[in-house]
């Protein structure tokens, strides 16, 4: 019994120490990985996006590291800043059949995705992008939302704080 404590304690310990590390530095907190952090890119950096505006829609492009992939379920759009805005019904294209650890069988996009979003009023609006992925290497970044604001009368698309 001794010795089945002591076992917990040095991987309860083990596991707190490695909670307060930063697993990839400018990642953010909460994320999970396995093996070197050195070998990971930033999630700006595996995910470049894009937001331009073309006539009543925006086309959101993602230009996907190699290595890495996104989510399809993980995405979606929303008006407003992303916490309890109003969903857009956007049609996304097909994806790569992926087994997934967590999700089990699931769609995923590589290299790049494009998706026309369209503007479902005129005027000045906030468009939030939500997304996920992950590295093949085995580092899952957490859920990400940006958010955009977007005049059509202007003709501007920028991304706010």
């Amino acid at each position: 019994m001794l010795r089945l404590l002591l076992i917990t304690a040095l991987l309860w310990g083990a596991n707190a120490a490695a909670a307060n590390q930063d697993p990839l530095p400018g990642a953010s907190p909460g994320t999970a990985m396995l093996g070197s952090a050195s070998k990971f890119l930033r999630v700006d950096q595996a995910y470049p996006l894009r937001v331009e505006l073309r006539d009543a829609e925006v086309l959101v492009r993602w230009d996907i590291a190699p290595g890495y992939y996104l989510y399809r379920e993980r995405i979606a759009f929303e008006l407003g800043t992303g916490s309890g805005g109003e969903p857009l019904a956007v049609t996304l294209p097909a994806g790569e059949a992926h087994e997934d650890a967590y999700l089990g069988a699931t769609e995923v996009y590589r290299d790049a995705l494009a998706v026309a979003v369209p503007l479902p009023r005129p005027g000045p609006l906030l468009l939030a992008v939500k997304s996920q992925g992950c590295a093949d290497a085995g580092l899952c970044y957490p859920p990400r939302t940006r958010v955009f604001a977007i005049d059509p009368a202007a003709g501007s698309v920028s991304e706010t704080e």
